[in-house]
């Protein structure tokens, strides 16, 4: 009698000392890390325009390209002109993607008062991944009068 009680606690032992070791490590960490991600970088952001400055506004054709190795939140995107503080939001709540590219065309500027009296026109792109890690690009593009 006394064994088979003995069999009955050893895994009962086995299972509190599991739980109670990773209810530790999650106490410790903060948070609970998603299933396989050891380390999650940021988005990356590039772009890049044609052709070389300094160009005419209406002339400018870029490309953007975000990644990420997770997900990047598409919520959470934001193209913004800094020179009249002008700001493009794409959101798509809940539709997350690993890659993302758009066509950027800056000629529809070309009308705005303050954009014709610039030397150059300042862009700024942001993202946020899945893990909330925010990326922010900011680049300057020289104008040709």
């Amino acid at each position: 009698m006394k064994s088979l009680a003995h069999k009955f606690r050893q895994p009962r032992f086995i299972a509190a000392a599991a739980v109670i070791a990773l209810a530790g490590f999650f106490a410790v960490s903060g948070k609970a890390a998603p299933a396989g991600r050891i380390h999650d970088r940021p988005p990356e952001i590039d772009f890049t325009w044609t052709p070389e400055p300094p160009t005419m506004l209406e002339d400018i054709h870029g490309r953007l390209v975000m990644d990420d190795d997770y997900g990047l939140d598409f919520s959470t995107y934001r193209f913004r002109v800094i020179d009249i503080d002008k700001t493009v939001d794409l959101p798509i709540a809940g539709m997350i993607g690993k890659r993302y590219e758009q066509d950027v065309y800056l000629g529809l500027l070309r009308d705005n008062p303050v954009m014709a009296k610039l030397e150059s026109v300042a862009l700024e792109f942001s993202i946020a991944d899945d893990a909330g890690q925010v990326t922010r690009l900011v680049k300057v593009i020289p104008l040709k009068k």
